[in-house]
């Protein structure tokens, strides 16, 4: 299966080595992306999009650039797989990624912060075809409403493989 994931946050760029090894200064939204590597072991086509360093490490792609989800896409030999938005984008982003997949691939947002009534009209209309929260409270914050069973939960975990480099020195 394919995954385009669209980091259209400020932070960055950053490159995929630098993402890899937990170099990345930023918060969680970003340090969520290493799952990428462990999507992409596990046999699926990984690219990151947006605000990064063009690249390639350990199966992940990245392309930088605004331009970059729709360059991507017109890459796609016909499989647009799913696309995922790392946290909710502003309403000019949005509209940039709607038009770009043009309703040719389902909309995933990957929702690290609450995410304002905007974006459950959004999953009510199947513009965007699920939210996964990243904890099972932040899901059920919503959930509780009629027709937000699309709401599903994805835990980052813990970076185990971070740790003793960390604490290395203790």
């Amino acid at each position: 299966m394919r995954f385009l994931f669209v980091h259209h946050a400020s932070q960055g760029p950053f490159s995929l080595e630098a993402l890899r090894l937990g170099h990345v200064r930023y918060g969680g939204s970003v340090a969520r992306l290493r799952l990428l590597f462990w999507i992409a072991a596990r046999g699926h086509r990984v690219e990151l999009v947006g605000n990064v360093n063009d690249g390639e490490l350990d199966g992940v792609r990245a392309v930088g650039g605004g331009d970059a989800l729709a360059r991507a896409l017109a890459q796609s030999e016909g499989d647009l797989g799913v696309v995922v938005l790392n946290d909710p984008p502003n309403d000019p982003e949005w509209n940039e990624i709607r038009s770009a997949v043009g309703g040719r691939a389902p909309i995933v947002v990957w929702a690290g912060v609450p995410f304002d009534e905007v974006w459950l009209r959004r999953v009510r209309s199947r513009d965007v075809a699920r939210i996964v929260c990243v904890s099972r409270w932040h899901r059920d914050l919503y959930r509780r409403y009629h027709g937000f069973d699309r709401l599903e939960v994805s835990y980052s975990g813990v970076d185990t493989d971070l740790l003793p480099a960390g604490i290395g020195g203790l």
